[in-house]
């Protein structure tokens, strides 16, 4: 039973602007979708719903040209047609759609035809790209997406390929389930642009590089669920900035982009599928553990290299000799075609040979010259990789399995050179330093594409321009945009703001931005006000903990004393009160408090120093001290100044046997005195007085007589005098009380 299939083309109505530095307009979209029939060009509005839709862009198209706020710049009408067909069919009909379009519009909108640009865009291949690589129900899939990259530039024969690859199974399904969609265009985008194929591409690499990561769990679901239910790339973008922390964000980044660039081709998956193969059915030495280095090293992750190190580099010198011509001459892949003057051989052999000649007449090797004369010559793929054995002894194929033989398994694909396109082109329009700049550049014109390249970027700086690069570049490649209109079959019109309207639209703006000034400035005023506030109050507490701290400090010294326990420290030091010469003395003293504001202190003092003296002689000294104090700071606590009145009277006898003579005597004395009491602690305290007053001493002086074995004592004058006596008494003091509340 036949089908109807028809063909549509969608209709974009584009809303866009020019802006200068300052302004900026919305963008707006309107799309609707026109059908036609199979095989057919004209416009139909009987056809499924052509009539609304058709009705919505004329209708808008005739508004905005009525609209003195907008001028409509550009008309573009583009006609395509799906693959199936002759080519040359498909590109007459994709042309005739489009003119039929743009006199639709004419007709219906008065628009001059010069005015509407016709794009003939021929057949539908990006859009069946697009499918291809969303879908996981395609036979075959990896084959297809293998020929789209492998002809993109022959369309003929890129169709042969993909008709009669596996009995047709891809092509057929795809004509059942693709072509139909290609020719009505559904799904377009709401926008003027969409993701080029090279992003969506990218999109999915990042999915991959997500999967494999070791962030996680819980963050790679959410970022998963981020890139399968998010469409809009910008908005993708933007939630995975937010989603991830930082440092995950940035390595994601890094780690996408490094996958971006060095992503193996279809090329070098085949080539080592086909090794795999080739090992797995021979007897070679170590196969298993070859096999387990395939297998589990993935391919970016040197697994050429680890299979170099194996064992000396034995099993790497046998896959050289015995499995790597089979890349060359196999005739056991399952897509195999006819390729003229060559007979039956492989598209695999075929490309790889392809490959290995660009790379021959690109390096120095030996027998160049030998080498490519051969493999232009011999059709024989086979008989060629004999005769290439005996070239120079060999040397030349030597060469080629060291240098040659690990490109084929690390060739890159088109997308990963597009990338590093991107790439270079994105630094050059950079707001990057120039030197930095000129570095970046100068190592991807100096390097090759791949691994090595990347290596070299990473090391620059300490990895701090590859993130320079990984920040600002990356999302360059994955929100790569390509005009809508080049995706189907289409019309589409761009309008952008009047000089009038464009006038207004940047006085709104200035308006705007003066008032988001003038609210940022009183914003900002409020803030410092309420931090000025703040920092006052936050003075204003720590002055009043230190404060507290002091007056607890204050407190904890606080006491209501009754008694204490003191000693004189000029007494133990050797110096009499009224600095006279002596000797350390022995003294204590106690003082009474009481009626708030007096105390009364007794002390006392005694030194008999026969036993240190000796032959020398003695040092007796022996004083009562009577002292009433009144006390001038708060009261009950007897601290700070003080006011005292005192009274002396002691002894003293003082001999030297060197003489031999002596004195000795009383003496007694008043005065008065001022003095400083300083809390150390709760009971402990500190006094320093002052003292002045007079004395009167009393004074025996005698001869000692020691000729008849016992001294005697032989007096010979006495004296008596007063005389003006300061002081100085440096007293510690222990206090019993309670403390004061």
């Amino acid at each position: 039973m036949k089908k109807v299939l028809f063909t549509f083309c969608s209709l974009f109505a584009i809303v866009g602007f020019l802006s200068a530095q300052t302004d900026s307009v919305e963008k707006k979209t309107v799309q609707s979708m026109i059908l036609f029939r199979l095989g057919k060009s004209n416009v139909d509005p009987t056809f499924q719903d052509n009539q609304a839709h058709l009705a919505q862009f004329i209708g808008e198209l005739n508004r905005i040209e009525a609209d003195s706020d907008y001028v409509v710049s550009r008309i573009v009408v583009t006609g395509t047609a799906s693959p199936d067909g002759a080519l040359e069919r498909n590109l007459e009909l994709a042309g005739q759609r489009a003119d039929s379009l743009a006199w639709y519009i004419v007709n219906h909108t008065g628009i001059s035809r010069h005015r509407i640009e016709t794009v003939n865009a021929g057949e539908n291949w990006t859009g069946l790209r697009a499918m291809i690589e969303a879908s996981d129900e395609v036979p075959d899939k990896a084959a297809m997406l293998g020929f789209l990259d492998r002809y993109a530039s022959d369309q003929v024969r890129l169709k042969r390929a993909m008709q009669y690859y596996n009995g047709s199974r891809a092509w057929l399904w795809m004509y059942e389930h693709f072509f139909p969609t290609l020719r009505t265009g559904s799904g377009g985008a709401q926008s003027t642009e969409r993701l080029s194929a090279l992003s969506q591409g990218n999109w999915k690499r990042m999915r991959e590089i997500v999967l494999s990561s070791q962030m996680d769990p819980q963050t790679r679901g959410k970022v998963l669920e981020v890139l399968d239910r998010e469409t809009d790339a910008k908005v993708r973008m933007e939630r995975l900035r937010l989603l991830c922390p930082a440092q995950t964000y940035a390595l994601l980044q890094q780690e996408t982009l490094s996958g971006l660039v060095n992503e193996p081709s279809l090329l070098s998956k085949d080539n080592w599928a086909a090794l795999r193969d080739q090992i797995a059915n021979s007897q070679m030495t170590f196969r298993n553990e070859v096999l387990g280095i395939i297998d589990s090293v993935p391919l970016l992750e040197d697994r050429e290299a680890k299979l170099r190190e194996l064992h000396q580099g034995e099993p790497y010198g046998y896959i050289k000799d015995h499995i790597f011509p089979e890349l060359l001459e196999s005739q056991r892949t399952t897509h195999t075609q006819t390729l003229a003057g060559m007979g039956e051989a492989t598209t695999l052999s075929a490309e790889n040979w392809s490959r290995l000649q660009h790379m021959i007449a690109a390096s120095d090797m030996p027998g160049k010259d030998q080498v490519l004369e051969l493999i232009g010559q011999e059709n024989d793929m086979e008989l060629r990789g004999r005769r290439l054995r005996e070239i120079n002894g060999g040397e030349a194929y030597r060469y080629i399995q060291d240098v040659f033989f690990p490109e084929l398994l690390y060739g890159l694909s088109p997308a990963a050179t597009k990338n590093w396109e991107k790439l270079s082109d994105a630094v050059k329009q950079s707001d990057m330093p120039q030197a930095e700049k000129a570095r970046i550049l100068d190592i991807m014109s100096s390097t090759a594409p791949g691994p090595e390249r990347e290596e070299a970027l990473r090391a620059l700086d300490q990895g701090e321009i590859w993130k320079k690069i990984s920040t600002i570049l990356l999302p360059k490649l994955l929100l790569d945009m390509e005009p809508g209109e080049m995706s189907g079959s289409g019309m589409s019109f761009y309008y952008e703001p009047s000089p009038a309207a464009k006038a207004r639209a940047a006085a709104l703006q200035q308006e705007e931005q003066e008032r988001r000034l003038a609210e940022e400035r009183r914003r900002q005023q409020v803030q410092d006000s309420l931090r000025e506030v703040q920092q006052a109050r936050e003075r204003a507490e720590q002055q009043a903990e230190l404060q507290r701290q002091r007056e607890a400090r204050q407190q904890s010294r606080k006491l209501h004393p009754l008694l204490a326990v003191k000693t004189d420290a000029v007494f133990w030091a050797g110096v009499m009160p009224g600095f006279e010469r002596g000797t350390y003395t022995p003294n204590l003293a106690a003082e009474l408090f009481f009626a708030r504001r007096w105390s009364l202190q007794l002390g006392g003092s005694y030194a008999y120093w026969d036993a240190i003296w000796g032959d020398y002689g003695l040092f007796a000294t022996s004083a009562l001290d009577l002292e009433l104090r009144s006390w001038l700071g708060t009261k009950d606590l007897f601290r700070g100044f003080f006011l005292g009145l005192y009274g002396t009277y002691g002894d003293y006898d003082v001999q030297d046997a060197s003489a031999p003579k002596g004195q000795t005597g009383t003496f007694f004395g008043a005065g008065a005195g001022v003095g400083w009491a300083q809390p150390i602690s709760r009971h402990w305290s500190f006094e320093v007085q002052v003292r002045a007053g007079y004395r009167s001493v009393s004074n025996e002086f005698y001869d000692i007589d020691t000729q008849t074995g016992m001294p005697h004592y032989y007096l010979d004058w006495k004296q008596s005098k007063g005389e003006f006596v300061p002081q100085v008494r440096l007293q510690l003091v222990y206090r019993f009380g309670k403390p004061k509340e």
